[in-house]
């Protein structure tokens, strides 16, 4: 049975509590404001979360947050990766923003072949190279484009691309690396999504999933992914799990779902307003005051995590006893 919490708050809400989830601290979200669009952890007690327009915010554990002034373009936002020397920002017209942790320098990186495009979403691998993926930058505004995807690899100075790989008709969304360090990718095609892993150079096709795959997470050869299906009057909202001997897949809101992340032994999803997190075939659900979609999460500690999204919004949140 799904259950649905309606919360009417104006302004700030504190230690609001719905079953086992609580919310510890949320800001406020307008409708107007920039949207973020990721979140990622920096150190033990702070978050940038960017996006829309090139917001970028430092936000700590308990939910105080400051703008980060850097030398913005006005590019949206829509990755962000840290490592011990850097913090990337990967942005749309092929353009990658890098500070450099020690010298609190920054520096911008442009990619002319990728000009019109995006960097929607990139990942380390474990030699310390970056993969990097995404495709014609209407896309991800919801535009009707030839989606032009790509991914290509490039090292952590970004001065070397040594692969890449281009789709005309193809968007890729996500990516991911499992503990054989093998690296899975989804594409779209403007029906079903593919998903794929790296295998002698060429991206082989592993899982077929009906509708658009917007987050995968993978796990030896388990993917968790998360998505939406779409018809003329209805767009459906799902997650799943594909494995040689487990795959399933539940239909859970009638909005797309836009993150799967490990959390606790179970898995956190994005949907709308609202934050599901499953575990042992449980579900429960947490509606956030501000009716607009959450995009993105990022765990704190074994207990609590923290979520991004439209409208600038963020909340901290906590799983309960």
């Amino acid at each position: 049975m799904r259950c649905i919490f309606i919360i009417f708050i104006i302004v700030f809400c504190k230690n609001i509590k719905a079953q086992n989830l609580s919310i510890v601290y949320c800001s406020t979200a307008i409708a107007t404001d920039s949207s973020l669009y990721d979140v990622v952890k920096i150190n033990a007690n702070e978050f940038w979360a960017g996006g829309e327009n090139g917001v970028l915010k430092s936000i700590d554990s308990f939910g105080n947050a400051k703008n980060i002034i850097y030398p913005n373009l006005g590019l949206h936002i829509y990755k962000i990766l840290s490592n011990t020397n850097t913090i990337y920002l990967f942005a749309n017209n092929g353009n990658i923003y890098c500070y450099n942790i020690a010298f609190k320098t920054w520096n911008i990186k442009s990619f002319a072949k990728y000009k019109n495009k995006c960097f929607y979403n990139a990942v380390f691998l474990a030699n310390g190279k970056i993969a990097i993926c995404g495709g014609a930058s209407g896309i991800a505004k919801a535009k009707k484009q030839i989606p032009r995807g790509f991914i290509f690899i490039v090292d952590d100075k970004l001065t070397k691309v040594e692969k890449d790989w281009h789709y005309w008709r193809k968007f890729i969304w996500h990516l991911a690396v499992n503990n054989k360090q093998e690296l899975y990718a989804t594409f779209y095609n403007g029906f079903n999504s593919r998903i794929s892993f790296l295998q002698k150079n060429k991206f082989q096709k592993k899982y077929r999933v009906g509708g658009l795959v917007h987050h995968i997470a993978s796990n030896n050869d388990t993917i968790i992914y998360s998505g939406f299906k779409k018809n003329k009057n209805f767009t459906q909202g799902y997650y799943g799990m594909q494995s040689k001997n487990n795959n399933w897949q539940n239909n859970v809101s009638s909005a797309s779902i836009w993150t799967a992340q490990n959390f606790n032994d179970g898995i956190i999803f994005t949907s709308a307003n609202t934050v599901y997190y499953s575990k042992n075939n449980k579900q429960i659900q947490f509606a956030l005051p501000a009716a607009l979609p959450i995009y993105e999460a990022a765990i704190i500690n074994q207990n609590k995590f923290i979520v991004v999204g439209s409208g600038g919004q963020y909340a901290i949140m906590q799983l309960l006893p």
